[in-house]
């Protein structure tokens, strides 16, 4: 039995397109309450209880790929991104520089961050769910 080289040609090409395609890509934003997260992370659980995590950009979009088709949960943490730093009691004791960082005060970023319900960080507890399927998929997320 001879086989020509365009039918393995052929062949392979065939078993690459088979493995390919067998996943899906999830983009979208996220809002809170109508105002939209520029911060943060946004993680899926696949079906096959791997995590697949992406962080918001700067204009509050993510995008993760390579996720398995089926039921999808979905978890948003958006952690402060200037968190109060803890006053040192010997510190206390020394003057502050009007232009140094204020210890203890929260630093916002520039209006852009605010807090989120902390249910929605454990895919389990959030109650977001999506089905992937294989290709572009397209998500946007409302926060209650």
């Amino acid at each position: 039995m001879k086989i020509s080289f365009a039918s393995l040609l052929l062949g392979f090409g065939a078993f690459l397109l088979a493995g390919c395609g067998g996943v899906g890509t999830l983009t979208g934003t996220v809002e809170f309450q109508g105002k939209q997260l520029k911060t943060g992370t946004v993680t899926v659980t696949g079906p096959d209880n791997s995590a697949y995590p992406a962080a918001l950009d700067e204009a509050g979009k993510f995008k993760i790929e390579n996720i398995p088709p089926g039921l999808a949960k979905i978890a948003v943490d958006s952690p402060n991104p200037n968190p109060v730093v803890p006053m040192d009691p010997l510190l206390a004791k020394k003057p502050v520089r009007p232009d140094g960082p204020q210890v203890g005060a929260v630093s916002p970023a520039k209006g852009s961050w605010f807090p989120i319900p902390e249910k929605y960080g454990e895919a389990a507890k959030s109650g977001l769910t999506f089905e992937i399927k294989r290709g572009e998929n397209q998500f946007n997320i409302k926060l209650q």
